[in-house]
């Protein structure tokens, strides 16, 4: 074959390609996303992210955004309302009214024109992320799930209007201890905040500690200058450490955003730093803001000052108790203490709303009633439950709402502290009764993320449907995201294993010595709980069984599936293995103890090795799959409250045989 004839099979093969490829081109439909001329920046933002989503969920379109409609044929989407986005009002005469949190999707198939709006522009930002999840994507605190397979354009059967049963929707913050989000640096927050936008969260929760490097203020002449984290824990990540490939080279477990702060004013300085952009990125949303202090502990160094005061064994002051607030000088001072912090942090953060406290200090419930003081109001007023309402509480009864209380949701049970957990339906049932009650403020705050996001998602879509039952949000997550309605099957009955584990751990632990938490992550955490020649319960092995099985379906399903949700299934998976290796160690360190007793000190110290072992491969596990500083700062206590205080007593033992 000559090269005159190569040359022209190669010309005529390129023109052919290039007219199939114009083809393609042509075929792609041309989707419009139209924000109003002045729309504000949440619009704007809204527009650009449905412009996003499109591209996630359908694969023959070319999309582009802005706020003037190009002369070119395909579909046009407006983002806005009536009142911001005038095409609106000119193509949907009949567009519903709404209250300034209602969100409005409607479409003209015929014309091609659609739109996508809200009573403001957060509830507009809302409305696009709605259109998100009834096109397949499903939103995650850690992150999106999309579809597993993009399909061809389509938008015409897509119509609603919604309004929230509860209007305040909030989410809780910082909090306490290395394994929460007491831990998590500027970028972390501000990564969940968008995460908590798409799922229509609008409040955001900043639970403050005494310890904490956030607000500096002075009471009765005497300055504040405890600033720490982690109620003044120190974390190091040296020698015999376990998981040290975690973190990167590190040497201490430390706050991000106060590596360099030593001082009490710079700590204060670092505090305030990170503070203020953590409100700015929640403002940036739509969302308000309230900071939640402690009403009954403050910091040790003001002591001196105050009247009454007992000293807590972890070095803060046991004030009074809620019901004590009464006319006493005792409670006038310390209700003088309380409005002068109050101050101090709205001067500080001009863009937090208001500043609240637990109404009562509830040790383990399903719920609790936060009252507060917006910036308006006096400050030295502090809200009281009535006798009614505390009554209804420590029964678990969700009382009548007073005028400025929320009510934040328990998805965290501290007898579990550190292991996967679920209470969907506790939480489930709380939440109707809630919004029964008349409750328009409520608030959830695990104390991390780990297996928490599949009760955040079903929350946040509860709060706007009461009829949306947990195991018809927790199906539809999986099967969506993963194509395989099987595996999201196995997946709800992996969460029913969860649920029972969960239950036999809070129901049984009240009832032993364990009056500290099963596995509640606090120095001796192994010796000091489960170092005692007590018999082996038997509900232990029944939460062992619904672990096991648990996992099992874990990895029954992540087998079976791929695309976005298969990572996250892997680190479930993993953590459930992470889990039955501690309750092997806490069997271990038992059996120890009665080997002890019986005077089988070389059985004992057998015991005390498997114990040792299966400690180390459970941090080890974690280390395999961490992810977020909260999965660093468990690794780190775990280490300082159990495998060290493990290993001393090992060789204590052994050093006596």
């Amino acid at each position: 074959m000559t090269n005159s004839i190569i040359n022209r099979l190669f010309y005529q093969t390129l023109a052919l390609l290039t007219v199939f490829a114009l083809d393609a081109v042509e075929a792609a439909e041309f989707v419009q996303v139209i924000h109003g001329p002045e729309a504000a920046s949440l619009e704007q933002l809204a527009a650009n992210e449905l412009a996003d989503i499109l591209g996630r969920v359908f694969d023959d379109i070319e999309v582009g955004s802005g706020s003037d409609v190009a002369e070119r044929s395909g579909t046009v989407i407006f983002v806005g309302s009536p009142d911001t986005n005038p095409s609106i009002a000119r193509h949907f005469p009949d567009w519903p009214k709404v209250t300034d949190q209602g969100i409005v999707i409607r479409s003209d198939g015929e014309k091609q024109v659609h739109a996508v709006g809200g009573g403001s522009p957060a509830a507009t930002l809302w409305a696009v992320y709605e259109l998100g999840h009834r096109l397949g994507i499903r939103y995650l605190l850690r992150g999106d799930l999309n579809p597993v397979n993009r399909r061809p354009f389509g938008l015409s059967k897509i119509e609603a209007t919604l309004e929230p049963q509860v209007r305040q929707r909030g989410w809780e913050t910082i909090g306490v201890g290395a394994h929460t989000f007491e831990s998590w640096g500027l970028a972390d927050q501000q990564r969940v905040i968008r995460q908590l936008a798409k799922l229509k969260f609008n409040h955001l929760i900043l639970k403050l500690e005494p310890w904490h490097p956030f607000v500096s203020y002075e009471f009765k002449g005497v300055p504040r200058t405890t600033t720490t984290f982690w109620n003044g824990r120190q974390y190091p990540l040296t020698g015999d450490f376990v998981g040290k490939k975690a973190f990167g080279g590190a040497t201490l477990f430390q706050h991000p955003e106060f590596k360099e702060a030593d001082t009490p004013a710079e700590m204060f300085a670092a505090g305030k730093r990170f503070l203020t952009a953590v409100i700015g990125t929640a403002r940036q949303y739509g969302m308000t803001v309230s900071v939640q202090f402690q009403r009954d502990i403050h910091a040790p160094e003001f002591a001196k000052v105050l009247p009454n005061t007992t000293m807590a064994d972890d070095g803060f002051l046991g004030c009074i108790s809620s019901s004590s607030l009464g006319a006493s000088p005792s409670a006038s001072m310390f209700r003088e203490l309380l409005a002068t912090e109050m101050k101090a942090c709205f001067d500080a953060f001009p863009g937090v709303d208001q500043v609240c406290w637990p109404a009562i200090e509830v040790e383990s419930g399903r719920f609790n009633v936060i009252s507060g003081t917006e910036r308006s109001e006096a400050l030295n007023q502090v809200p009281a439950l009535s006798e009614d309402q505390v009554r209804k509480v420590l029964q678990n009864v969700v009382p009548a709402p007073a005028k400025g209380d929320r009510l934040s949701l328990t998805v965290h049970t501290s007898s579990l502290d550190m292991l996967p957990q679920t209470q969907v339906h506790d939480v489930d049932r709380t939440l109707r009764a809630a919004i029964k009650a008349g409750w328009s403020s409520v608030s959830i705050g695990p104390a991390s993320i780990s297996e928490f996001g599949q009760d955040v998602q079903f929350v946040s879509r509860a709060m706007w449907n009461t009829d949306l039952e947990p195991s018809a949000s927790h199906t539809d997550l999986w099967a969506v995201t993963t194509g395989n309605k099987a595996a999201a099957e196995r997946l709800w009955l992996a969460r029913q294993h969860l649920e029972n584990a969960t239950s036999r751990i809070a129901t049984n632990d009240q009832r032993v010595e364990f009056n500290q938490g099963f596995a509640r992550l606090a120095p001796g955490m192994l010796i000091k709980r489960h170092y005692i020649p007590a018999p082996i319960p038997d509900w232990w092995q029944g939460v062992t069984d619904a672990y096991t099985q648990y996992m099992i379906e874990l990895y029954r399903a992540h087998g079976a599936i791929d695309g976005d949700a298969k990572p996250i299934l892997f680190y479930y998976a993993k953590r459930g293995e992470y889990v039955l290796e501690y309750l092997g160690a806490v069997k271990a360190v038992r059996e120890a103890a009665l080997a002890q007793e019986a005077g089988d000190t070389e059985r004992a110290i057998e015991h005390l090795e498997h114990a040792l072992e299966l400690t180390y491969n459970c941090i080890n596990t974690l280390s395999d799959v961490a992810r977020d500083q909260s999965d660093r700062g468990l690794i780190a206590a775990l280490n300082a409250n159990a495998y060290r205080p493990l290993m001393a007593e090992l060789e204590r033992l052994s050093g006596e045989e």
